[in-house]
């Protein structure tokens, strides 16, 4: 039985920092305070039903004896009711003597886990890890160097400002223009253009399109007509003269 007894004791608690319980329905049905939020912690994944109080619980036995009792065990530690209750798992060797293994609160009817100390300094220090990694690649990135005038700082603040110095301009700004430009509209309209730049009005003329003729090459190198002469000496007569 003390074997068993160390052993529970030895046992490293399960992580359950990343859960959260909360059961509505009881919160509607009772009251919560000092007196009922060990009934209430019970419900949760938290409680372990080999523990003593579940042994007192059982036998229906007087809660002072828990102090006679050897083993796992729950207490409020602190009690701000109704908003919060720390509980404390813990290991009682004698009346006097006990070892804490974990710690509880309940916060607006939803329970935790409070982390450990090793778990909040490892998380504390990831973080500044991490921002000071960010803070060192931002500097690199501002540090500049010139042959001549060696190395400068270009902060990001000086690019901001330049761009805060643009003026912009508000949809507020562009709802009260808008009727101020309709009004110059209506007073000053644009002139019409002149009769020669118009286009001209469409006709129901149909357009007929013609093939172009092809010129032979007789028509593009044409013969001269023989002379008048040679006309007459080619004539040949008709009748034979009388002999």
């Amino acid at each position: 039985m003390m074997e068993i007894k160390e052993q529970e004791e030895r046992e490293p608690e399960e992580d359950f920092t990343g859960v959260a319980f909360k059961d509505p329905m009881w919160l509607a049905a009772f009251p919560l305070n000092q007196y009922t939020a060990l009934d209430y912690f019970a419900l949760s994944q938290f409680y372990d039903h080999k523990c003593n109080n579940e042994i007192i619980k059982m036998q229906r036995l007087d809660l002072s004896l828990l102090k006679t009792l050897k083993g796992v065990e729950y207490t409020i530690i602190h009690a701000r009711d109704p908003i919060l209750f720390v509980v404390r798992k813990q290991f009682r060797r004698s009346q006097e003597d006990v070892v804490p293994k974990a710690t509880y609160y309940i916060l607006n009817g939803t329970i935790y886990q409070s982390p450990n100390l090793f778990n909040i300094f490892n998380a504390r220090l990831a973080m500044s890890i991490h921002y000071a990694n960010e803070s060192l690649k931002e500097i690199s990135e501002m540090i500049k160097f010139h042959p001549i005038d060696g190395f400068s700082w270009a902060f990001k603040a000086d690019e901001k400002n330049a761009r805060a110095a643009i003026p912009t301009i508000t949809h507020k700004q562009l709802n009260q223009t808008e009727p101020i430009l309709q009004n110059l509209f209506a007073k000053f309209p644009f002139p019409s253009p002149p009769p020669s730049l118009t286009q001209p009005e469409p006709t129901n003329t149909p357009i007929t399109t013609s093939t172009p003729v092809l010129n032979t090459p007789n028509q593009l190198n044409p013969t001269p007509a023989p002379p008048e002469d040679t006309k007459r000496k080619l004539e040949f007569p008709t009748n034979p003269p009388n002999k």
